[in-house]
Formats: C-alpha cells, sequence, structure tokens
C-alpha cells in the first residue's frame, strides 16, 4: 500500500528494490534480522541501463525546499567517473560449516533414503558457510568479482544498515514486471502451471 500511495504513473521506470523474507513475520536467523520480514527502497540515485542508453535517475516523494537542498548537496557528491574494482579479496581467517561435515553426510544419506524408499522426488539441502575474514571486504569488490566469474547470473547486493550486507548471483530471475506483464523463470520447488494462461 505505501509503494503505490508513492508511485505515480508519470514515471513508467520508476522502481522499489528489496524482497521478503521466507518467513512471514520472524527473520528467521540473527544474520536477517536487520532486513525484517520484508524491506523495499525507493533509492534517492539510480542508473537505469536499458535498450534507450543509461538513464541517471533522481526520486523525490513531496519534494519541499529543505528536501531540495540536501539534494543539491548529494548531488555534489556523487561521481560519475569510471570505478574500477579490486578484484583483490581479503584473506580468510576462519571457515566453518552447519552443519558440520559428519551431520552433512548423515543429512544426505537420510535425504536420498527417502527418495530411494518412494517418500520424496526431491530434495533440496542447505548448508550454511561462515567465512572470517582478515580485514573488513569491500561489497562492491565482492559483486565486481561475483559479475565477472558469473556474467550470465542476475546479481545483487542490497545493504540495510551500514555493516549489512545481502550480496548474491543467481542463475535465475524471480521475476521481472514490466506494466501488466510478469516475466518469470521456473525456479526450485516451482509449482506447475495452473489451468490457464
Amino acid at each position: 500500500q505505501q509503494i503505490h500511495r508513492n508511485s505515480s504513473d508519470k514515471c513508467a521506470k520508476c522502481r522499489y528494490y528489496g524482497g521478503f523474507s521466507f518467513y512471514k513475520e520472524e527473520s528467521g536467523s540473527d544474520e536477517w534480522e536487520s532486513f525484517g520480514a520484508y524491506n523495499f527502497v525507493l533509492p534517492r540515485f539510480e542508473l537505469l541501463r536499458d535498450a534507450d542508453g543509461i538513464l541517471f535517475i533522481c526520486n523525490i516523494i513531496h519534494p519541499d525546499k529543505n528536501s531540495l537542498i540536501q539534494l543539491a548537496r548529494d548531488l555534489e557528491e556523487i561521481s560519475f567517473r569510471q570505478e574500477n574494482f579490486s578484484e583483490e579479496l581479503p584473506g580468510i581467517a576462519e571457515v566453518v560449516y552447519w552443519p558440520g561435515s559428519e551431520q552433512w553426510r548423515n543429512m544426505i544419506n537420510s535425504a536420498l533414503q527417502d527418495i530411494n524408499e518412494g517418500e520424496y522426488d526431491k530434495i533440496v539441502l542447505a548448508r550454511k558457510i561462515e567465512i572470517d575474514l582478515l580485514s573488513k571486504p569491500d561489497p562492491f569488490s565482492i559483486l565486481s568479482v561475483l559479475r565477472r566469474s558469473n556474467h550470465q547470473t542476475v546479481s545483487f547486493c542490497f545493504q540495510p544498515e551500514p555493516d549489512t550486507i545481502f550480496i548474491g548471483a543467481t542463475p535465475e530471475l524471480l521475476y521481472r514486471r514490466d506494466g501488466r506483464q510478469i516475466k518469470s523463470e521456473a525456479v526450485a520447488g516451482t509449482r506447475p502451471r495452473g489451468n490457464n494462461p
């Protein structure tokens, strides 16, 4: 409702960025707490590349004198020079796997047994890897490495707080909306098509 209230039909290229948690109200674990159950942002500034070229967009909701003064200050701080982010990432101090190797093998064997017994057709297991680095990483360097090594993926970087960042590169586009048209790609666990197009 807030997104609709703050959107304008006059701005077809206006986009909010963000997403929903898998959990309805809880964040699931401490790492996701600052993201909340959902988090969407209308960026003050964005670069949009499409078939028409590259656009520099400034989004303003209900501008007044003070917000326009702040906007002018923010514009002065923007640099449009080409940045080449370093591909040198910090060294690794420690790597911890959750679950550990023995429990992970037990989970795999249990899943295979359930599939062999016909209880399930498919099981997707997940494992958490916690990496302590020797120094603070630059998120844009990590994103640059991801994009270069996986150039056919959809990459993203979402930062709700100064020291909390969600970075990823996925081969699957969840969805893209253009007016009333939605384009989606199949993801693990996708339901079969319904009775109509």
